[in-house]
């Protein structure tokens, strides 16, 4: 159990974790939340005090979690040792965190970043200025543009440097499991926790060995993952009742610009073959039911429909280890996977040649 600590000093050896909180610009009486490592749910409070705050974690296990100070929400490690906070509401509303291994080595990086973070803000005001003016497919933009990719090149590489010299450590783990969309095979997830190695125990080790299962789970060549979720009239759809078709899982959402701008092709795709054993199911990833219903009729999505109305969350897109949207899932009649991330011509050629008939045209 966590347990609010409403003062600044926080005395004894304490098996776990401290958190010895400063704010300025916040009057005292105020609370502060401690959150958990998804930011939504409420773990503790404490009531600021002289500008000061506290709280005591013990046995902690080595996780990111949130302070939230007057509605905006602060990220930090709890670990063990002593966590400093320091919050100015007033001034330019820094925000820095320190006393722990991993809180130092990400205050070192953060610091390390801050020119080049500097330059691509600058950059990108500068590029979202000549895209208002309608000046985004010229040559100045173009040459603005490379600068800018050139700086994140650099503040990526100076990212990686730091990871690479900081193997075997938490901070590792945390900054590569942050990264951790971007792993798409076992064996990406592998070389990554070769640089995790012998770190202490820590969750976000655990979510790269979690990824990993999951990639591996999910596979081409591997049985695809049945699953059951509720059709837009509420009524439970399973997946493996369409055993025996060609089915494409498309993972999509109506707030998806790139999703929304590939269903056409999607939909033509679907005539072509429907006939011939095709069948598609989407798995949105919308929050807002009415949305989504009104998505499917202007798009045309005449197939099977599916969602849990949970965002990120939606629970299949979570077990089959989706990280990006659209994103497609091809399985064969006997329920294996076979392709994955098909679009446009490729799509429609794979279908034709799995099912033995003409693409048509394009």
């Amino acid at each position: 159990m966590l347990l609010g600590v409403e003062m600044f000093g926080i005395g004894g050896n304490v098996n776990g974790a401290t958190i010895e909180g400063r704010v300025a610009g916040l009057k005292n009486g105020s609370k502060i939340y401690l959150l958990d490592n998804s930011a939504q749910t409420k773990v503790d409070s404490a009531t600021l005090a002289g500008g000061k705050f506290g709280f005591r974690l013990a046995n902690d296990y080595p996780d990111r979690a949130f302070l939230s100070i007057d509605g905006k929400r602060y990220p930090f490690i709890k670990e063990q040792g002593k966590i400093v906070v320091v919050v100015d509401l007033v001034g330019d509303g820094t925000f820095t965190v320190s006393g722990t291994e991993t809180n130092n080595r990400i205050k070192a990086l953060n610091d390390g970043l801050a020119g080049y973070n500097g330059q691509l803000k600058e950059l990108n005001s500068k590029l979202s200025a000549l895209r208002s003016e309608g000046n985004g497919k010229t040559p100045v933009f173009d040459s603005l543009y490379a600068v800018y990719q050139s700086v994140y090149e650099k503040r990526s590489e100076q990212t990686a440097q730091t990871v690479r010299e900081s193997a075997n450590t938490i901070f590792a783990a945390y900054q590569l499991n942050n990264n951790a969309y971007s792993l798409t095979t076992p064996q990406m997830v592998d070389s990554v926790l070769t640089i995790v190695g012998s770190a202490p125990a820590n969750a976000f080790t655990d979510k790269l060995k979690e990824r990993r299962a999951i990639l591996a789970a999910t596979a081409i060549g591997q049985p695809a993952l049945d699953f059951t979720q509720e059709r837009p009239d509420g009524t439970p759809f399973t997946f493996s009742s369409l055993k025996g078709k060609l089915v494409l899982i498309d993972f999509w959402a109506s707030w998806c610009g790139p999703c929304r701008a590939e269903n056409p092709n999607v939909v033509k795709t679907y005539n072509r073959f429907r006939e011939h054993g095709f069948e598609i199911v989407g798995v949105s990833l919308d929050n807002d039911r009415d949305k989504w219903l009104k998505a499917i009729e202007k798009d045309g999505l005449a197939w099977v429909h599916v969602s849990d109305l949970q965002y990120w969350n939606n629970a299949v897109s979570k077990s089959y280890g989706v990280n990006a949207i659209p994103h497609t899932v091809l399985v064969d009649q006997n329920g294996i996977i076979i392709a994955k991330d098909l679009r446009g011509r490729k799509l429609t050629e794979k279908i034709a040649e799995i099912l033995g008939v003409e693409a048509g045209d394009e």
